[in-house]
């Protein structure tokens, strides 16, 4: 999976006059959430542009040697 077979939520969501339409990714990855938002007119959240955007992002690194709160880089 583009996320390291991290679980992830991904939902559509679309503005109250039909206008817009989001493509929302949320992804937790050890102590972080990761959220992508894609948004275009009315049929974008399933459209080849908003998929590429997602699909451009990978998680590197979220293993033990991650970067996190627990595990600050070095100064």
């Amino acid at each position: 999976s583009r996320f390291g077979g991290t679980k992830q939520l991904e939902a559509i969501s679309d503005d109250g006059k039909s206008k817009l339409s989001h493509l929302i990714d949320v992804v937790p990855a050890g102590d972080r959430i990761y959220m992508l938002v894609t948004a275009g007119p009315k049929g974008h959240a399933t459209g080849d542009d908003a998929g590429r955007f997602r699909d451009s992002f990978r998680l590197l690194g979220h293993g033990a040697d991650s970067q996190s709160a627990a595990n600050p880089p070095a100064p």
